[in-house]
């Protein structure tokens, strides 16, 4: 490719070329004695404008060439820097001679590196001068010059001068064109000795013999240096003076390296088909200026061709500086064989030759003189194509077409003027180009194969046959083929993050100065499909588009479709073929659980991470690290992705991810938090003997917990914080607890131990003042302990909460407290508040609570200021000593529901127990449980005293009363409670007038959600959907189940259960009691009674009748006695009767 082709692609692909094209020439050297010079010079070339010459010396530089005196500057035609430095022994050394140049508008620097060696000699000063016998032998010889040359005048032609550039063991032949006459050739040597070829007998010269080209030749060579210089050939007829002479100067091409070889090139063979009397003009075409134009004949004779040389049937066609082209014909029999073209060309770059071997063969054996045809192969082509495909193949030519025929895979040729053809294939007329044409297709697996087309062209008297041979193949996905060398340029790759089912566009847009040739799509898999007629890929479509080069639209069907895919774009650039690659990837991540999404370790334990399910593709499995550790797989866990690092450290918190999957890409994110090992301190309890302790105690984030109490037995065990809950606290509660907790980040349980106090219920803890500084009063209290006190609250005799904020004040009401710590690491904790300008209603007992972590502490004050007791009715209504009142003196609730019932007291209470209307009695403790009954309230630190029950009946209702005994009084103190339990449905089921009716009502009305009605074999419909023979009558606003039954069959007279659900709570189910079966089994039996008793009475009333008529008397009355009993009896019968003892 020529420079100024690649500039421009610089420029097209790379933006604009800046800076200078250094072009650097092969370097010489040149060994010398002082005194000689030495010549050095920069040809010339097309395209280049010299600009400036420079020359770097060994001293340094670069200087232009007129800054030193030394230099001698020649000026030349075909030269662009040329100097001769005569030697000394200042200038041994590297030297550059430099050319600045420009081609076409960019800047060219072409540097000539040449060192000069001085070699040792003898110098005399007679060198310089020269002997007499050699000033007499120069005259001699220039006398016989001038003699000769006087000789021949008007009797000599001289043919133009030839100059060869050469190098060692090569041949120069010198030859005189055949004239159509014998001559005697004559040669005259370098050192002007004149000798007929006949008696030449010079080491290296050989006389060749005349041909139809040549009438004198020799040949010189293998070339040396006494072989150089100027030769000359003469030709004379016998009969004849006037003779004419060739001269030829031969010289090194490189002084200093005669065997240095110069760039040659040889293009391949060209076979020639003529025909006899024919013409033909092959040219070639170098690099820089022509120097001479060869020929080489069959015969092998190296002929120059001059513009104005004249061999028979060779003469030059044109005369041009860059081009060696010759004419050659009408041809002949004896021109049929092997020729060469070559031309001898120099450029910037120093010498080149172009040479084109060459074969003319008859084109026609049978018919020499038939027209032949300049035959052109064109290289073969391979149409990849699916079956059923249709492809167009064609050759074009210029002027008018003789003949247009094609080759079948089978070898039979096919013409467009015959009548034969081959099924599938048409000749195509072509209108607008001259072209031979033919269309193929549909395609079928006898068409598969090696085919020729041939077009024959008439343009002028130029005549040409171009062959275009090709193969169909079909195309082989595993198997692609490209048989041509391009220049492949890659597109930024493109990744797409997609899922399945997804759609993707990928295109390569259409550039500037490109022709598209083909498309092509390369699967992960590897396999290469072309996107042409009869493409089928399951998900890809192709985009035609003037725009686009090559494109496709993709749809991820499958996870088949995951991985590199590359598209692939075959154009041909500025007549250069390129691929363009698109490559680009498909990508799918799904996220899947770990065994552990977080994970918190320990610093110096090992940390093992998996996935939460198995995996088929364990053998993918990866882990990316926070950071770049080591670590191994967990072999028992292989399949869930199990991994394995070794004694951790905080620089591994972070996330830490595991992979798998060839195609799509599984991902698991776990967060690892590396905890430092610490001590841990639990701080000890104290609590009252008798009371009730539920807390939390250990570190927040502990995972587990074992509690063990001071007798060994472990009290609790679970996750999370340690719970402590004492019901009541004794004695066996005092002591050292052993604790053992499982941390986050350990395996191993750590084991610790605190220690709980139990104090005695009369030991005081909170310590309560009252100081009445008029107009106010300070109220507060104070707590002994090793813990800190979290919140102070006060609660006034009508039960108003106050808090104890620090700093505080609001209103009538101001903050008053402070701390002070002991060496014992107890410290006093006092809280109080201070009531400004205090009124009858903050009179009365007052009671405080003090919250720690572990318990709340109270403490009872009597708060009375004198100064407002001024009148008997104020000091009626204080209330100075405590008394017990029941909290609610009315409960209400309904049956089988939990019931609380509770009183409270100013002061600290020592027992409690409620008592039933029946004299039964519940007695409460704090944190005691029994059957029945639950303690409910803040513990008798607090004068609280509640009972929970589970559920009571309606037979559990009436007065109630609590009863309480107090730590400071000996008198016990009691308050009455009504308790009122109701049924919360009642359901009858009764005979109605239009059939039978089931009912049911809740004791409070409120709306229902729905109601169930349940038949005794287990049917069962809700109001909304009645079975036939059912009504609803239900009013679900109003809390009403009604269903009336037309019916009266046995299983509408059985029992029936029914629910009703009222918003927002629990479903009510109760079963009617009334059983009307056996109520109309009683009717129907009593009125079978009564007719029986009818016809009895009867029949005995008439047997007492015939008694009396007939029999005797005393028989007479004893059958009446008899009859009146039995017809007491029977009526007795019929009569309910009253149980024993009742009244």
């Amino acid at each position: 490719m020529r420079l100024s082709h690649w500039m421009a692609l610089a420029v097209l692909f790379g933006g604009t070329v800046t800076g200078d094209i250094v072009n650097e020439l092969p370097p010489e050297e040149f060994d010398v004695k002082i005194g000689e010079t030495v010549a050095v010079s920069i040809a010339s070339n097309d395209g280049f404008t010299n600009t400036e010459c420079l020359i770097q010396t060994p001293d340094g530089g670069p200087h232009s060439l007129q800054e030193l005196d030394f230099i001698d500057v020649i000026t030349e035609a075909g030269v662009d820097c040329s100097i001769k430095i005569k030697v000394t022994e200042e200038i041994e050394g590297a030297w550059t001679l430099i050319s600045r140049a420009t081609s076409f508008g960019s800047p060219v620097k072409r540097t000539l590196p040449f060192t000069i060696n001085i070699v040792p000699g003898e110098h005399d000063e007679s060198d310089d001068e020269k002997t007499e016998s050699e000033e007499e032998e120069e005259k001699e010889k220039e006398s016989e010059e001038k003699k000769e040359t006087d000789e021949d005048d008007g009797k000599t032609t001289w043919l133009t001068e030839i100059r060869r550039f050469t190098r060692t063991e090569q041949i120069v032949d010198v030859s005189l064109p055949n004239i159509g006459y014998d001559e005697i050739c004559t040669v005259i040597t370098p050192d002007r000795k004149t000798i007929t070829a006949a008696e030449i007998e010079i080491p290296g010269v050989k006389v060749q013999s005349k041909s139809v080209f040549v009438s004198c030749r020799i040949s010189i060579g293998p070339l040396k240096s006494n072989l150089l210089g100027k030769w000359t050939l003469c030709g004379r007829r016998d009969d004849a003076e006037e003779r004419r002479c060739q001269v030829v100067t031969i010289e090194w091409n490189s002084e200093n390296a005669p065997h240095a070889l110069w760039d040659s090139r040889t293009q391949p063979l060209f076979k020639h088909p003529v025909n006899l009397n024919g013409i033909l003009t092959p040219v070639v075409i170098g690099s820089g200026s022509l120097l001479t134009c060869h020929i080489v004949t069959p015969n092998g004779e190296d002929l120059v061709v001059l513009p104005e040389t004249k061999y028979p049937g060779i003469v030059r066609a044109e005369s041009s500086t860059t081009g060696c082209s010759i004419a050659i014909g009408p041809i002949t029999q004896d021109m049929l064989g092997q020729w060469e073209l070559y031309g001898m060309f120099r450029s910037v770059l120093g010498l080149n030759e172009v040479r084109l071997p060459m074969n003319f063969e008859l084109y026609d054996t049978d018919n020499p003189y038939n027209q032949a045809y300049n035959l052109t192969v064109l290289d073969a082509k391979r149409h990849v194509i699916n079956l059923g495909s249709t492809i167009s193949v064609e050759v074009s030519g210029h002027g008018t077409m003789d003949s247009c025929e094609f080759v079948a895979p089978s070898g039979q040729a096919y013409q467009s003027t015959g009548k034969n053809n081959f099924e599938g294939v048409q000749f195509v007329n072509v209108d607008g180009i001259i072209a031979c044409r033919i269309s193929i297709g549909p395609i079928t697996e006898v068409m598969l194969g090696k085919w020729q087309i041939v077009g024959k062209f008439n343009d002028g008297n130029i005549f040409n046959e171009r062959q275009l041979p090709f193969e169909v193949i079909r195309e082989d996905p595993a198997n692609p083929i490209d048989d041509v060398d391009r220049i492949v340029t890659t597109i930024d790759d493109r990744k797409y993050d997609t899922e399945i089912g997804a759609t993707h566009e990928i295109i390569i847009n259409r550039g500037d100065f490109i022709k598209s040739e083909l498309c092509q799509i390369r699967t992960p898999s590897g396999r290469q499909y072309t996107l042409m007629d009869g493409f089928n890929l399951q998900g890809i479509e192709i985009i035609e588009d003037t725009n686009v080069e090559c494109g496709i639209r993709m749809t991820v069907l499958s996870e088949d479709m995951i991985g590199e895919w590359v598209l692939i774009s075959k154009v041909t650039m500025l007549s250069d073929p390129m691929e363009r690659k698109l490559v680009f990837k498909i990508h799918i991540e799904e996220r899947v659980e770990p065994n552990s999404a977080s994970i918190t370790i320990t610093e110096g334990n090992d940390l093992y991470l998996r996935l939460k399910n198995p995996v088929d593709k364990q053998d993918t499995c990866k882990l990316i690290a926070p950071n770049s550790r080591a670590f191994e797989i967990d072999e028992p866990n292989a399949r869930l992705c199990g991994f394995l690092a070794r004694a951790v450290s905080d620089q591994d918190s972070g996330e830490w991810e595991i992979q798998y999957g060839d195609t799509i890409l599984y991902r698991a994110v776990i967060n690892v938090n590396v905890v430092e090992r610490s001590t841990i301190q639990v701080q000890d309890l104290t609590i009252i003997e008798g009371s009730k302790l539920i807390t939390e105690i250990g570190p927040d984030d502990l995972v587990f917990c074992k509690l063990e109490d001071p007798l060994g037995v472990t009290v609790y065990e679970g996750f999370g914080r340690c719970v402590i809950r004492v019901d009541r606290a004794t004695r066996n509660h005092n002591g050292k607890w052993k604790m053992s907790i499982g941390l986050q980040g350990r395996i191993l349980l750590e084991e610790l131990t605190f220690t709980v106090h139990v104090r005695s219920a009369g030991s005081r803890q909170v310590q309560t003042s009252v100081r009445r500084e008029r107009p106010s009063v300070v109220i507060s209290c104070s707590l002994t302990s090793n813990v800190e006190v979290r919140a102070c609250k006060f609660r006034d005799p009508r039960g108003k909460i106050l808090i104890a904020s620090r700093g505080v004040g609001e209103d009538r009401y101001a903050y008053h407290g402070s701390e002070v710590t002991y060496k014992s690491d107890l410290s006093s904790h006092e809280c109080g508040i201070r009531l400004t300008n205090p009124s009858e209603e903050d009179l009365g007992l007052w009671r405080c609570g003090m919250e720690t972590e572990t318990e709340t502490h109270y403490g009872f004050l009597p708060v009375i200021c004198p100064w407002l007791l001024d009148t008997s009715e104020i000091q009626d209504k204080v209330v100075t000593e405590p008394i017990l009142s029941a909290d609610t003196s009315y409960v209400s609730s309904p049956e089988g529901q939990a019931v609380v019932m509770s009183c409270s007291v100013s002061a600290t209470i020592q027992y409690c127990y409620f008592r039933a209307q029946n004299g039964t009695v519940f007695s409460v403790t704090p944190g005691a449980t029994s059957t029945y009954t639950e303690y409910v309230g803040n513990g008798f630190a607090a004068g609280e005293c509640g009972v929970r029950f589970d559920g009571l009946l309606t037979t559990d209702g009436g007065r109630w009363s609590c009863h309480v005994g107090l730590l400071d009084s000996e008198q016990e103190q009691r308050a009455e409670i009504t308790l009122h339990i109701f049924e919360q449905m009642r359901v009858r089921h009764y005979i109605h007038p239009r059939g039978l009716m089931v009912e049911a009502d809740i004791e409070t009305p409120e709306e229902l959600e729905y109601c169930r009605f349940v038949r005794i074999d287990g049917l069962g419909f809700t109001s909304e959907n009645v079975p036939s023979g059912y009504q609803s009558l239900s009013n679900l606003q109003e809390g009403l189940c009604a269903l009336l039954m037309r019916d009266q069959t046995t299983l509408n007279l059985h029992p029936w259960t029914v629910a009703a659900k009222v918003h927002g709570q629990t479903e009510i189910t109760r079963t009617s009691t009334q059983n009307l079966l056996w109520t109309l089994s009683q009717r129907t039996a009593t009125v079978y009674s009564i007719y029986l008793f009818t016809v009895v009475m009867f029949i005995l009333l008439a047997t007492v009748l015939v008694g009396v008529s007939l029999g005797p008397k005393k028989n007479r009355k004893w059958t009446y006695d008899r009859v009146s009993r039995l017809s007491t009896n029977i009526r007795n019968s019929f009569r309910k009767q009253k149980p024993v003892g009742g009244v």
